[in-house]
């Protein structure tokens, strides 16, 4: 899982893979998520415009955040207009023991 800060002005979050897939983040109220199966390692994450410029980047980072918690809950608006709203809303439980350093 990957959660950041992210700008205005990006249209699309992605983390890239050393097989060249990438996972598309969801966005709202400057943060963005997101989530792959297995334990494959991004290289890094990027911002993109609408014309799919990089506008934003970040490599993966050098240490491994621990993870230890046995819920993780969370939420975001991507648009909130009079008749439409898009929400992203998640709960992740943890299956089996935490991770070891």
């Amino acid at each position: 899982m990957l959660i950041g800060r992210v700008g205005l002005l990006a249209y699309r979050v992605l983390a890239g893979f050393a097989d060249e897939s990438e996972v598309e983040g969801a966005k709202g109220g400057g943060w963005y998520a997101m989530w792959w199966p297995g334990p494959t390692e991004f290289i890094g994450v990027a911002a993109v415009n609408n014309r799919q410029e990089v506008i934003g980047d970040a490599p993966r980072p050098s240490a491994v955040i621990e993870a230890t918690a046995e819920t993780i809950a969370g939420s975001c608006i991507a648009y909130d207009y009079p008749n439409h709203t898009l929400r992203y809303e998640w709960n992740l439980k943890r299956v089996g023991k935490a991770p070891t350093g």
